[in-house]
């Protein structure tokens, strides 16, 4: 592999990097989003580095490919706005989510802007999700009370609990867009039994502007430094070129 193959796969992993700040940066204002965090590792590198330790050979060799970039959600949680709209519901601990229901099976959301649909149905706005209790779909008036616990109460009475589950910091869920999440099987999902429950706020997005503005030109030195690699190989690739032609 050449410097100029190098380069350009450099380039286009920089670029992975730069489509994912602007994603970060668009979702400033959007309730309980979670930035996404750009990671470039080698899984071959990792196990072969390993390998090594014990075999004392390098057991990557020039097949090994370079690395590329994956996703990573950053879940930690995110400071709350009031809203004093009793459909509106965050959740103060990290890893912990409601638990919806769409037409592809159970997802995850730390969104909390929820509507009521005609049959009375709790929804995250502005999707097909319906809100998940311990018992089945949630039902509810235009004004229910909810209790720090995640207990629905219309009237004085009890009439549903959230479902809220958490899972490990260590298992990435899957971005499936609008806030939501897919478990992709992981099976240490636990339902909270006591969780902390804020009815009337929201979670803002854990975005940071400064830090995604200064990886923003981070990268674009970078992406320049690459192309002042490419042009000077190039370069030497002409120079080398005219000097052949001399024989």
């Amino acid at each position: 592999m050449d410097p100029i193959e190098i380069s350009a796969i450099s380039m286009k992993n920089d670029l992975a990097k730069l489509n994912n700040i602007s994603d970060n940066v668009a979702n400033l204002t959007t309730p309980g989003y979670k930035k996404s965090i750009a990671l470039t590792e080698s899984f071959s590198e990792q196990v072969g580095q390993i390998q090594g330790q014990f075999s004392g050979l390098n057991t990557i060799g020039n097949s090994a490919e370079l690395p590329t970039v994956r996703m990573v959600s950053d879940q930690s949680a995110a400071a709350m706005k009031e809203t004093d709209n009793p459909l509106d519901i965050s959740l103060e601990e990290s890893n912990v989510y409601f638990e919806l229901q769409n037409s592809t099976g159970s997802i995850y959301s730390r969104r909390g802007n929820f509507s009521v649909d005609s049959d009375g149905r709790m929804y995250l706005s502005g999707t097909d999700a319906y809100l998940n209790g311990l018992g089945g779909d949630i039902r509810i008036g235009s004004n229910p009370d909810i209790d720090s616990l995640g207990r629905v109460f219309e009237n004085g009475d009890q009439i549903a609990q959230l479902k809220l589950v958490r899972f490990s910091e260590n298992q990435n869920l899957t971005s499936i867009g609008n806030g939501l999440f897919s478990a992709n099987g992981l099976s240490s999902e636990n339902v909270v039994d006591k969780p902390i429950v804020r009815q009337g706020f929201l979670e803002g997005s854990n975005t940071e502007p400064a830090v995604e503005m200064l990886e923003m030109v981070s990268l674009v030195r970078h992406m320049e430094a690459t192309q002042q690699v490419i042009r000077g190989y190039d370069g030497m690739l002409e120079t080398a070129l005219d000097e052949l032609g001399n024989f």
